[in-house]
C-alpha cells in the first residue's frame, strides 16, 4: 500500500470524527465554520476538507450552499426502529421463562403493536460517545438501555437522543438481584 494513501485515509478519518463531533450536537439550520477555518482547526488541506464535507452531505449531516456556507441538517430519523441496548450477556430470549427475557418479550410486543420495531444489541464494553456516534448515523434517536455498568450512561446519551429510557437504572447487580426475584416484580417493571 503506498503510505501516502495510509496518511490519506488516516486524515479523511480524522477529519470526519472532528466534523461529527462538532455536528452532532448543532441544532439544524446551525452554520459551520467555512472551509479555511476547518483546513485550520484539523490541520489538514482543502482536498481533504472538502472530501469529508461532500461525504457528510451525501450522508445527509449537512447541506452546503455556495457562497453562504455550510449548514447542519436534520438528521433523517428512522422512525420506526427503537434500539435496545444490552449489557449483560447470554440472554435467550426463546427461552420466556427468564426475568429479563419476559420483560424483552413483552417490551419488543408492545413497541411492534405501535408500529416499532426493536432490535437487539449487546453494548458491553463500549462507550457512551461512540454508541450515539453511530445511532445518530443511522438515524435511530431511540433506545433502551439494560444494565449500564457506567454511571450516568443513560444521561450521557440522552444529551443527543431524542428518547432514551434506562431500565432497572444504575443498580449494582446484588440489587437488581434483589429487585428481580421479588414476587410481582415482572408485572411492576412492564408497566412502569
Amino acid at each position: 500500500m503506498n503510505p501516502k494513501a495510509g496518511i490519506n485515509l488516516r486524515n479523511i478519518s480524522r477529519v470526519h470524527q472532528y466534523l461529527m463531533k462538532l455536528l452532532l450536537p448543532l441544532s439544524s439550520g446551525a452554520r459551520l465554520p467555512g472551509i479555511r477555518s476547518l483546513m485550520e482547526q484539523t490541520g489538514t488541506g482543502q482536498i481533504i476538507v472538502s472530501r469529508v464535507l461532500r461525504k457528510l452531505e451525501k450522508d445527509g449531516f449537512i447541506r452546503i450552499e455556495p457562497y453562504r456556507g455550510i449548514f447542519r441538517n436534520r438528521p433523517s430519523e428512522n422512525h420506526h426502529e427503537i434500539r435496545l441496548l444490552n449489557f449483560f450477556r447470554n440472554i435467550n430470549l426463546n427461552a420466556r421463562t427468564t426475568f429479563f427475557s419476559i420483560l424483552y418479550g413483552n417490551l419488543i410486543e408492545r413497541a411492534r403493536a405501535d408500529g416499532w420495531e426493536v432490535t437487539m444489541e449487546n453494548v458491553s464494553g463500549r462507550q457512551p460517545a461512540e454508541l450515539v456516534d453511530e445511532l445518530v448515523s443511522v438515524g435511530i434517536s431511540r433506545c433502551f438501555i439494560v444494565g449500564a455498568v457506567i454511571p450516568d450512561f443513560a444521561e450521557r446519551l440522552m444529551k443527543r437522543m431524542q428518547v432514551c429510557l434506562e431500565l432497572l437504572p444504575r443498580h449494582p447487580l446484588p440489587v437488581t438481584v434483589e429487585l428481580r426475584d421479588r414476587p410481582g416484580m415482572i408485572e411492576l417493571q412492564l408497566n412502569y
